[in-house]
């Protein structure tokens, strides 16, 4: 499974998020919770949209969510980075999505039947 952070930077951070980033990304992958395997940080490119940046982990299951809560409890360095890390994006931005493989047996479909939008 893939659980994937994302949030907008905040304005003029840009430059600052980016610095940050290339020395953060060792520390992610070195303080990460069991069950979690770090992937990356991405951000938009070519200034289309907003700054938005994404960090990538591939977990084990659903029960590595507890194990990167006591992690962030212990406040050592993967409660550090992700502190920093908030403190580069606009609050209230932030969404996390879990993706599965269309293939896993375990896949949860979401049906929207029904649902009309209003364009």
């Amino acid at each position: 499974m893939l659980y994937i952070l994302a949030a907008t930077l905040k304005d003029g951070q840009v430059d600052k998020f980016h610095a940050w980033a290339g020395h953060a990304e060792k520390r992610f992958a070195a303080a990460s919770p069991r069950g979690w395997r770090f992937k990356g940080i991405f951000l938009t490119s070519f200034g289309l949209g907003p700054s938005e940046s994404e960090i990538h982990w591939e977990i084990d299951n659903f029960a590595a969510f507890d194990a990167a809560v006591d992690t962030h409890g212990s406040n050592g360095d993967y409660a550090k980075v992700v502190g920093e890390y908030f403190s580069h994006v606009s609050a209230g931005s932030q969404r996390g999505r879990v993706l599965r493989a269309v293939t896993d047996a375990k896949l949860q479909l979401v049906r929207n039947e029904g649902l009309a939008l209003a364009l």
